[in-house]
């Protein structure tokens, strides 16, 4: 069988994929285009919040961890050119769910049966996007020897790969101090992909 787990490239994103939800505002939690400042004051109340990098093919960015324990829940990496802005959230703990419960160790059987599948792409991982959350979901498992790799969609994806790390890079969507993923904004439906 052969091993999916590929590295990250972040230039392939889906704009605005979402659907109605609250305001920034109104929302205890860190979102893209948020001062550090603020970011830090809000979740080194409750988390260790500690200055790091994150590698990207080959590449070091600046960026900063959040901890519970010993365990990392996410990493904010701060904007390559406004060093003092969230740039992209990458989410690596199991403990953090969209609000229909998908998140890190979620099978594609189970991302499937709670969103509708926009696209997947082999682009630096196997990625998933969905309709009506701005995020990234990276797939790992097992393909069988002789799965058709020129017909990979979103139908003949195996159900059991599991999410490796979900990548949120819109302003439409937060991670909140209770380690939830939601929605702030009403946005139309499109497929710009950058």
């Amino acid at each position: 069988m052969k091993k999916v787990s590929l590295f990250l490239t972040a230039a392939v994103m889906i704009a605005a994929m979402g659907c109605g939800g609250g305001k920034k505002a109104d929302a205890n939690g860190v979102y893209i285009g948020q001062p550090l400042s603020e970011f830090i004051s809000i979740f080194e109340k409750q988390y260790k919040v500690v200055k790091g990098v994150i590698s990207l093919e080959g590449d070091d960015y600046p960026a900063y961890d959040v901890f519970e324990n010993d365990e990392l829940l996410f990493q904010v990496e701060l904007h390559p050119d406004r060093l003092e802005t969230a740039h992209r959230i990458w989410i690596y703990s199991p403990q953090i769910k969209t609000q229909k419960g998908i998140g890190v160790g979620s099978t594609y059987g189970e991302l499937k049966s709670k969103y509708n599948i926009a696209w997947v792409s082999e682009e630096g991982g196997l990625n998933v996007w969905v309709e009506g959350l701005s995020a990234l979901f990276r797939m790992t498992g097992e393909f069988p020897e002789d799965f058709d790799w020129s017909w990979l969609d979103k139908e003949s994806m195996p159900k059991n790969l599991t999410v490796q790390e979900i990548m949120l890079a819109s302003d439409d969507v937060m991670v909140t101090t209770n380690k939830r993923i939601v929605v702030l904004n009403a946005v139309e439906t499109t497929d710009a992909r950058y």
